[in-house]
């Protein structure tokens, strides 16, 4: 489609749509067929666990698939585990049949 733009993925580490609290984050267009991984400590002192949520519920409509992950009391700091998913998710990105397929990860989890 011309114009279109399309991306390999998407990666947040301890972030989400930036805005101050109760404004909309709402954005119009589309980002189908883009992954996503939010992945946060929680709590946070920069970025609350419910921004992460609320970034996440905004991109889905826009046809992003959004794999959140919350790491209980994980410093705000970025663990070897979520680069290795982002990773995943990259290499993922790159195989044939990509994006959408079966073995695409679960919606969220919470490590302990």
């Amino acid at each position: 489609m011309e114009g279109r733009r399309t991306y390999a993925a998407l990666m947040a580490f301890t972030g989400g749509l930036i805005g101050p609290p109760n404004a909309s984050l709402h954005h119009g267009g589309s980002l189908a067929d883009t992954p996503a991984l939010f992945s946060s400590g929680d709590p946070d002192p920069h970025v609350p666990w419910q921004r992460v949520e609320e970034s996440a519920r905004e991109l889905e409509p826009m046809g992003v698939q959004v794999q959140l992950i919350r790491h209980p009391d994980r410093p705000h700091t970025i663990l070897q585990t979520e680069i290795d998913t982002a990773r995943g998710i990259i290499l993922h990105q790159l195989r044939p049949n990509g994006f959408g397929s079966p073995d695409w990860p679960n919606r969220s989890k919470i490590c302990e």
